[in-house]
């Protein structure tokens, strides 16, 4: 599937909020990892990976317990100003092993076919993203993966809390 050129305004809104969020609200889920990241990292070392590609980072609470467990790390976000605060982070931690970039999920990713071992992506896909979108990033993902490389993601449900609620903006995008 081909990447459909985003929506500017959503896209611009949506980077807008997160910003926003990271600059008045330092790590608003805390400083731990994830459930889910924990699951990833052992999934990853079953199949052997070493190096890691977050999606959807955020302020990468999860991106720097894969860095502390050894994994080589990419973080990319949305937003510049939670890849900022993240960067200060593992610093502060003296772990070399996570770099960082910005990106737009909705456009194709920069990494060349079959070069990443695995990829995680916790809550991302249920973001503003349109159906469209999603399946495009999915072929992105597979592109990416080298053979026998996994992806681990987490999304909302229908027994979620939020299920139903937000502002219809077309598109499948809630």
């Amino acid at each position: 599937m081909v990447m459909r050129r985003p929506d500017r305004q959503l896209a611009e809104i949506q980077r807008e909020h997160w910003q926003n969020t990271y600059h008045t609200h330092p790590l608003p889920y805390g400083d731990q990892h994830s459930a889910p990241a924990q699951y990833a990292a052992d999934a990853f070392r079953t199949v052997g990976a070493h190096e890691v590609l977050e999606l959807g980072a955020g302020q990468g609470r999860d991106s720097l317990h894969f860095a502390r467990l050894g994994f080589a790390v990419q973080a990319t976000d949305f937003s510049d100003v939670g890849l900022q605060q993240l960067r200060a982070r593992a610093q502060a931690e003296g772990l070399r092993t996570l770099s960082t970039a910005v990106l737009d999920v909705r456009m194709p990713l920069p990494q060349a076919n079959a070069s990443v071992d695995a990829v995680f992506a916790h809550m991302l896909l249920c973001m503003a993203l349109s159906t469209n979108e999603i399946f495009a990033l999915v072929d992105e993902i597979r592109r990416i993966l080298r053979p026998g490389g996994i992806l681990v993601y987490t999304v909302r449900n229908t027994g979620d809390a939020h299920f139903g609620i937000g502002i219809a903006h077309g598109g499948d995008i809630f």
